[in-house]
């Protein structure tokens, strides 16, 4: 596309500078990514990829493994067969960033939806080049391991909602 050619052209920095004010705000509604060093979220929005998807497209089916977050940019999803509506910046499919799980629900677009979508693999890639990433992952993932899920930001305190 033509954006993606014209971030090529810039310098490494410029770019990272670019997609940080770019993603940022919608990336930082979870609590993983709001507590991590700027130059580390810089290198998460370097990866991050833009899904679209139509009213009624399942962006992700129960049961098949999780390996993706992802978070509301515009529109609507739904869970399929209840009354439970996600909207712009809020988030599902945490946990698939730092374990394989099946996918608990199947989840469809209500409306034409943006989404953006974090893979464990982009972050795995991210521990693979930088030491400070790789360590800040890694207590992360460990918390998930534990089941020390609200400590990671995956679960309510409150109310024990995930999410």
């Amino acid at each position: 596309s033509r954006t993606a050619i014209m971030l090529d052209q810039l310098s490494p920095f410029l770019r990272m500078r670019l997609l940080l004010c770019v993603y940022r705000g919608a990336l930082s509604t979870h609590p993983f990514f709001a507590g991590m060093h700027t130059l580390m979220l810089g290198g998460v929005c370097g990866k991050v990829r833009n899904a679209t998807f139509a009213p009624g497209d399942a962006i992700v089916q129960q049961g098949e493994m999780a390996d993706a977050m992802f978070v509301v940019v515009f529109g609507c999803v739904q869970v399929l067969g209840e009354s439970i509506f996600l909207r712009p910046l809020q988030y599902f499919g945490d946990v698939g960033l730092f374990r394989a799980v099946p996918r608990a629900k199947t989840i469809i677009a209500a409306d034409l939806s943006e989404l953006l979508t974090v893979t464990r693999g982009m972050l795995t890639d991210l521990c693979g080049e930088n030491a400070q990433f790789q360590e800040y992952y890694t207590h992360y993932s460990n918390l998930v391991a534990e089941g020390r899920l609200v400590e990671a930001g995956i679960q309510c305190g409150l109310c024990s909602a995930m999410g």
